[in-house]
C-alpha cells in the first residue's frame, strides 16, 4: 500500500531518500520509478513527470514508465502527450489491460468515440463480465448514436450487477435515448424492465402499451405486460396477454408456467393444472430441477386441497414425487388413483415403477400382470424377474446384424402398424434407423417411445445422440442433462454432453465434463482426446500436451493423437517435436493430407522451404483442388523466390475460389515481385472491393501506385490508411516517401518526424528524413539524422554516402572524405562513392588523388561520359591539357551536344593556343545556347586571341546587355 496521501510526511521522506539515492546513481530505474510515482501520490504531477522522462530516456521501451506518465499527461490534461503515451505503450503489449482502458477513456474525452469503442470491445474480450467497461461502451455508443447496442449493454450490466440505484441511473441512460428515439422499441421495453424491478408497475405498464402500439406481435412485450398486470393483480388482462402469447408459442416455458399462476389467481384450477402439466413434459432439462419439482408439488397440493378426487392433479403430483425419489408419497397419490379408476393404465405403469424402487418386486409383478399386453409392461416384468432371481423367464436381446436393418425395419413397421405404443419395436425400429444414418426417423421414434416413458435412459442418450448427428446440439444438450440429472456418474452421458459442449463451443463446461468422466475413468482414451481437444480450443497448451502424451503412452501408433499432439507443439512453437509426431504419423499413414499439410507448415517454420515444398506437392497430388494447398505451396515458392510459379499456384486457387481476399493479396505480393505492377494493382482493387477496410491491401496498392509512379493515388491509400490506423509506422514511412515524390517535403518532414516519435531508431525513417532535410537545404538538421544512424549502424553504407554528401553540401570536405574512405573499405567498387570521393578530392585539390578515382571509375565504365567529364576536369588543374582533351573527345563523340563538355574542350583548346578549335566549341554551344554568358566570355577572349577584335567587341557587348556588371567582360 502506498500512504503517501494518508502520511505528508511520510511521503516527503520517501522523496528525500529517492533524490539521495538518485544523486549516487543517477540511472537507478527503479528510484526514478519511484520517485515518480511519489510526486504522483502527492499531485504533483509536473515533478512526476521529469522522473518518468528521465526514465524513459534511459528506458524508451519501459511499458510501466509509459503507462505512469501517461496518467501523469492525464491529470495535468495533456491529453495529446497522454495519448501518445498509451499508444506507444500499447504497441509493445497489445493486451495492456490498464493501458487499453486508460487509452478509450482517453478517447472519449477527446470525443474520438470510434476509437474509444475499438478499445472497449477489446478489453470486454479479455474481461467480459466487467461491469464498469459495459458501462463505457454503453456510453460510447450512446455518443455514436448507437443505441441499440448501447441499451445492450446497459441491459448486460443490470443483469451482472442488480440494484435499486443502478437501475435508476441506467433508466436515466433509457430516458436520454428515448428523448432522441421516442419509438425505440429496445429502448421501450428496457426501461420498462428497469421500472419493474424498481417495483415502478405503472410505469412499467406505460413503456410495454407504448411498445405493444409499435409492435403488437412482440412477444417479450407481451410476457412483460402480463407479469406487469400480475404485479398489479390485473388477473384477467394478465391471462389475455399469457394466451396471446402462447397462439404465438405454444412451448413457451415461462409463458405456461405465468398463465397456470394466473388461472391459480382466477379459481380456474383444471386449466392451470393442464398448464403445470404441461410445463412438466415440455422441458427434461428445467423440470428434472429438484427446486422446480418441489414448487410445482406445492401448485398440486394447492388444487388437491380443494378438488381431492382430481385424476390428472393425482398422477402429476405422483410423478413429480416419483423423479423427487419419494416413493411412498408418489405410491398413495397412484393408489388413490386406481381407486377412482382402477384400469388407468398409466397408473398401474407408475405403480408397478414405484413398487420397483421400494424394491417391493411380488407386488411391482401384480401390476404388471395386469398390464402383460403391452410388451413394454413385459420389458419391465423381465427386469422385475431379474430381480427375484427367475432368469429363465427373461428374453435375451438379440443384436441385430446391419445388412438385415432394412427387412427389420419392415418386421418392426408390421408390428407397429398393430401396436404403435410398442415400445421395444419403437426403440428397436429407432436403433435401426440410426444405423442407416436415417436420422429423422430414428428421431421420430426416439420421441414418440418419450411421450410414453419420458425418463426412459435409453431412449433419452440415443435421442441425444440422434440430435447431435443432426447437429441439432442445443437439443442433444437437453437430453443428456436429463440423463445426468437421473445418474449424475453415468460416464457415457458425460462424455456425450462433453462432446456437445464442445460443438456449441462452450469449452469450459465440455472441460468439467470431460475431467469428471476422467476422475471416474482415468485410462479413457477417447475422452483423454477429447479434453486434449478443448484444452487447445481454451488455448491452453501446456495441459493439452500432458492429456496427448498420456494417451500415445497408452496407444503409441493412436494417429489423431500423434497429429493432435504435433498441432499442439505448433502453437508452443516447438516445430521439432511437432516435426517427430508428423513423420510419425505419416509412416502409418503416408497418404494423410492434412498430415501432409501439417508437416509442410512445420517446414514452413523451420525454415526448411524445399522439403516443405514436397509435402505441399504430395498432398496436391492427392488432393489437386485443395485451396489451402495451393495458397501454401504458393507462399513456399514465394520464400524460395520461384515467383513464377507461386503465381500458377494463386491463379489455380483463385480459379476454384475467386473472392479469396487472401489469395487475391499473395497474388498481387508476387505480381509485385515480378514487376508486374498493374496486374498487382487489379488484384489489390478487387481486394478492396470485398474488403474496404483490409489496411495490408491498402498499403499494397499504395507501393503499387508508387512503383507506378501514381503518387496521388499512392497518397490517397496511405491517408485512407493512417485515418483507420493512425500509428501505423510502415504507413507513415510509406506517405512519407510519397511526399518525397511530390516535393511536399514539409509533409513527409511531420510523417518522418511522427514516426520516429514512435520508433527512435528506425533507421530507415533516420535515412528518410535526413534526405528530406537535404532536399529542404536543412543541411546540418539531416547531418544529425546521419550521425544518430551511424551511431546505430556504424556500416551502414547508405548512411555513410548521404552523411558524405551533406558534408559536402556544407564545404566540411575533410569529414565528407572520411565517410567515402570508410565506404569504400567496405565496398572498394562502389561506383557512385568513387565519384563523389574524387569530387571532395577536388574541393580539396588533391588532384592527383583524385584522377586515382576517376581512372577507377572509368575502369569500372569505360563508357561514363559524367567519369570522363571529371576526370578531363582534373586533367585540366593538373595542366595535363592533352590528356584532358583526349576525354572532353571521348565524351563529345557520345554526346555532342554536352554543354559542359563543350565548354570544357573550348577552354582546354585554348590553353593550348590551338584558338580556331577553341572557337569552334564555342560556336557551337553557342548555337544551342545563345544566352550563355560564359560561353560569350570565352568566345570573346578567344577571338582577341586571333586577333578579331570587332568580333570579340560583339561578344563583350553582347555580354554586357546581359550582366552589366561584369568585371571581366568590362576589363
Amino acid at each position: 500500500m502506498d500512504y503517501s496521501n494518508l502520511f505528508p510526511n511520510y511521503a516527503n521522506k520517501r522523496l528525500m531518500f529517492f533524490n539521495e539515492l538518485l544523486e549516487k546513481e543517477p540511472n537507478n530505474y527503479l528510484s526514478l520509478r519511484l520517485l515518480g510515482e511519489t510526486y504522483q501520490n502527492l499531485e504533483k504531477y509536473n515533478e512526476a513527470l521529469i522522473g518518468f522522462n528521465n526514465l524513459l530516456e534511459k528506458e524508451p521501451n519501459n511499458t510501466l514508465a509509459l503507462r505512469l506518465r501517461g496518467e501523469a499527461y492525464q491529470k495535468l490534461e495533456k491529453h495529446n502527450e497522454a495519448l501518445f503515451d498509451f499508444n506507444n505503450l500499447l504497441e509493445l503489449d497489445p493486451n495492456n489491460y490498464i493501458a487499453l482502458k486508460l487509452r478509450g477513456e482517453m478517447y472519449q474525452k477527446l470525443e474520438k468515440h470510434n476509437e474509444a469503442l475499438l478499445d472497449f470491445n477489446k478489453l470486454l474480450e479479455l474481461d467480459p463480465n466487467n461491469t464498469l467497461l459495459l458501462r463505457l461502451r454503453g456510453e460510447t455508443y450512446q455518443k455514436l448514436e448507437k443505441y441499440n447496442e448501447a441499451l445492450t449493454d446497459f441491459n448486460n450490466l443490470l443483469e451482472k450487477e442488480p440494484n435499486n440505484t443502478l437501475n435508476q441511473e441506467i433508466i436515466d441512460k433509457y430516458n436520454e435515448i428515448l428523448e432522441i428515439e421516442p419509438n425505440n422499441a429496445f429502448a421501450l421495453s428496457s426501461r420498462g424492465e428497469a421500472y419493474l424491478s424498481l417495483e415502478k408497475y405503472n410505469e412499467a405498464l406505460i413503456d410495454f402499451n407504448n411498445l405493444l402500439e409499435l409492435d403488437p406481435n412482440n412477444t417479450l412485450a407481451l410476457r412483460l405486460r402480463g407479469e406487469t398486470y400480475q404485479k398489479l393483480e390485473k388477473h384477467n388482462e394478465a391471462l389475455t396477454d399469457f394466451t396471446k402469447l402462447l397462439e404465438k408459442e405454444p412451448n413457451n416455458y415461462l409463458t405456461l408456467r405465468l398463465r397456470g399462476e394466473t388461472y391459480q389467481k382466477l379459481k380456474k384450477y383444471n386449466e392451470a393444472l393442464i398448464d403445470f402439466n404441461n410445463l412438466l413434459e415440455l422441458d427434461q432439462n428445467n423440470t428434472l430441477n429438484l427446486y422446480l419439482r418441489e414448487e410445482i408439488i406445492d401448485k398440486y397440493n394447492e388444487i388437491l386441497e380443494i378438488e381431492s378426487n382430481n385424476a390428472l392433479a393425482l398422477r402429476s403430483r405422483g410423478e413429480a414425487y416419483l423423479s423427487l425419489e419419494k416413493y411412498n408419497e408418489a405410491l398413495t397419490d397412484f393408489n388413490n388413483l386406481l381407486e377412482l379408476e382402477p384400469n388407468n393404465y398409466i397408473a398401474l405403469k407408475l405403480q408397478g415403477e414405484t413398487y420397483q424402487k421400494l424394491e417391493k418386486h411380488n407386488e411391482a409383478l401384480l401390476d404388471f400382470n395386469n398390464l402383460l399386453d403391452n410388451t413394454l409392461a413385459l420389458s419391465l416384468r423381465g427386469e422385475t424377474y431379474q430381480k427375484l432371481e427367475k432368469y429363465n423367464e427373461k428374453e435375451p436381446y438379440n443384436a441385430l446384424n446391419l445388412d438385415l436393418h432394412e427387412e427389420i425395419i419392415d418386421k418392426y413397421d408390421e408390428i407397429l402398424e398393430i401396436e404403435s405404443n410398442n415400445a421395444f419395436e419403437l426403440i428397436s425400429r429407432g436403433e435401426a434407423y440410426l444405423s442407416l444414418e436415417k436420422y429423422n426417423e430414428a428421431l421420430i421414434d426416439f420421441n414418440n417411445l418419450l411421450e410414453l416413458d419420458p425418463n426412459n435412459y435409453l431412449t433419452l442418450r440415443l435421442r441425444g445422440e440422434t440430435y447431435q448427428k443432426l447437429k441439432k446440439y442445443n437439443e442433444a444438450l437437453i437430453d443428456f442433462n436429463n440423463l445426468l440429472e437421473s445418474d449424475p456418474n453415468n460416464t457415457l452421458a458425460l462424455r456425450l454432453r462433453g462432446e456437445t459442449y464442445q460443438k456449441l463451443k462452450k469449452y469450459n463446461e465440455a472441460l468439467l465434463d470431460f475431467n469428471n468422466f476422467l476422475e471416474k475413468e482415468p485410462n479413457n482414451a477417447l475422452t483423454l482426446r477429447l479434453r486434449g481437444e478443448t484444452y487447445q480450443k481454451l488455448e491452453k497448451h501446456n495441459e493439452a500436451l500432458l492429456d496427448f502424451n498420456n494417451l500415445l503412452e497408452k496407444v503409441p501408433n493412436y494417429t489423431p493423437a500423434l497429429r493432435l499432439r504435433g498441432q499442439t507443439y505448433q502453437k508452443l512453437e516447438k516445430h521439432n517435436g511437432a516435426l517427430l509426431d508428423f513423420n510419425n504419423l505419416l509412416e502409418l499413414d503416408p497418404n494423410n493430407t492434412l498430415a501432409l499439410r501439417l508437416r509442410g507448415e512445420t517446414y514452413q517454420k523451420l525454415e526448411k522451404h524445399n522439403e516443405a515444398l514436397t509435402d505441399f506437392n504430395n498432398l496436391l497430388e492427392l488432393d489437386p483442388n485443395n485451396t489451402l494447398a495451393l495458397r501454401l505451396r504458393g507462399e513456399t515458392y514465394q520464400k524460395l523466390e520461384k515467383h513464377n510459379e507461386a503465381l500458377t499456384d494463386f491463379n489455380n486457387l483463385l480459379e476454384l475460389d475467386p473472392n479469396n481476399t487472401l489469395a487475391l493479396r499473395l497474388r498481387g505480393e508476387t505480381y509485385q515481385k515480378l514487376e508486374k505492377h498493374n496486374e498487382a494493382l487489379t488484384d489489390f482493387n478487387n481486394l478492396l472491393e470485398l474488403d474496404p477496410n483490409n489496411y495490408i491491401a491498402l498499403e499494397l496498392r499504395g507501393e503499387t501506385y508508387q512503383k507506378l509512379e501514381m503518387h496521388n493515388e499512392a497518397l490517397l491509400d496511405f491517408n485512407n490508411l493512417l485515418e483507420k490506423l493512425p500509428f501505423y509506422t510502415p504507413a507513415l514511412r510509406l506517405r512519407g516517401e510519397t511526399y518525397q515524390k511530390l516535393e511536399m517535403y514539409n509533409q513527409a518532414l511531420t510523417d518522418f518526424n511522427k514516426l520516429l516519435r514512435i520508433q527512435p531508431n528506425n533507421t530507415l525513417a533516420l535515412i528518410l528524413r535526413g534526405e528530406t532535410y537535404q532536399k529542404l537545404k536543412k543541411h546540418n538538421k539531416a547531418l544529425l539524422d546521419f550521425n544518430n544512424l551511424l551511431e546505430l549502424d556504424p556500416n551502414n553504407t547508405l548512411a555513410l554516402r548521404l552523411r558524405g554528401e551533406t558534408y559536402q553540401k556544407l564545404e566540411k570536405y575533410n569529414e565528407a572524405l572520411i565517410d567515402f574512405n570508410n565506404l569504400l573499405e567496405l565496398d572498394p567498387n562502389n561506383y557512385l562513392t568513387l565519384r563523389l570521393r574524387g569530387e571532395t578530392y577536388q574541393k580539396l585539390k588533391k588532384y592527383n588523388e583524385a584522377l586515382i578515382d576517376f581512372n577507377n571509375l572509368s575502369e569500372l565504365d569505360p563508357s561514363n561520359t559524367l567519369a570522363l567529364r571529371l576526370r578531363g576536369e582534373t586533367y585540366q588543374k593538373l595542366k595535363k591539357y592533352n590528356e584532358a582533351l583526349i576525354d572532353f573527345n571521348n565524351l563529345l563523340e557520345k554526346e555532342p551536344n554536352n554543354y559542359i563538355a563543350l565548354e570544357l574542350r573550348g577552354e582546354t583548346y585554348q590553353k593550348l593556343e590551338m584558338y580556331n578549335q577553341a572557337l569552334t566549341d564555342f560556336n557551337n554551344l553557342l548555337e544551342l545556347d545563345p544566352k550563355n554568358t560564359l560561353a560569350l566570355r570565352l568566345r570573346g577572349e578567344t577571338y582577341q586571341k586571333l586577333e578579331k577584335h570587332n568580333e570579340a567587341l560583339l561578344d563583350f557587348n553582347n555580354l554586357l546587355e546581359q550582366e552589366p556588371n561584369n568585371y571581366i567582360a568590362l576589363e
